[in-house]
């Protein structure tokens, strides 16, 4: 396993992540780095929903990110939001 800090995906990587999506605001919506597609699902958080909630792991390095998703319905478009934490 690589170094998280020669890691070719965590090096990509700041220790929190978010992503924002504001349905008929394209120019407000930002995604998460093309790094973050390549962490793979790892445990569910306990008592959490799991497609919501869950823990992430780097297929190189092994190092685990906290991944949540929240959704909110507003009368003037629907926003989501992802953050993805560095676990020490």
């Amino acid at each position: 396993m690589e170094s998280k800090s020669v890691c070719e995906i965590c090096s990509q990587l700041k220790e929190t992540e978010t992503s924002f999506d504001k349905y008929g605001a394209p120019d407000l919506s930002y995604s998460l780095p093309e790094a973050a597609s390549r962490l793979e699902f790892f445990k569910a958080v306990e008592g959490q929903d799991v497609e919501r909630h869950h823990i992430k792991r780097c297929p190189l390095c092994g190092s685990l990110y906290r991944y949540d998703l929240s959704y909110e319905y507003m009368m003037n478009g629907s926003e989501d939001e992802e953050t993805l934490t560095r676990l020490k």
